[in-house]
């Protein structure tokens, strides 16, 4: 994976149907320590998993209730447990929205 190139990254990831969860695009960067998911969204959950996407993550994803956020401390690559930091978002809402931000460690 890259290295992000600023301090601070903002993405969204929308689910459009409900249930069916999607990959954060980009995923987080080599040098992302902590990932903040924001759920802007008026009544719609989030979830949130460090697992593939595709399926839904209700049962075992982390929720994120309608205007709050949470930050997720995944620290950089090279401390990882895994290499590569995957993360899957789902709604109880077709057509939610996760807005995520990506904390970079500087890149020399």
């Amino acid at each position: 994976m890259s290295l992000g190139s600023q301090v601070f990254q903002t993405f969204t990831a929308t689910v459009t149907t409900a249930g069916t969860s999607v990959a954060a695009s980009p995923a987080p960067y080599d040098n992302t320590h902590t990932v903040r998911v924001r759920n802007n969204n008026a009544t719609a959950i989030i979830y949130v998993a460090d697992t593939a996407s595709g399926g839904s993550i209700a049962a075992t994803g982390l929720v994120i209730a309608a205007g709050t956020y949470q930050d997720l401390p995944i620290r950089v690559a090279s401390e990882r447990t895994k290499n590569q930091f995957v993360l899957a978002i789902d709604s109880d809402t077709n057509g939610a929205t996760a807005v995520l931000t990506y904390f970079n460690a500087h890149a020399s």
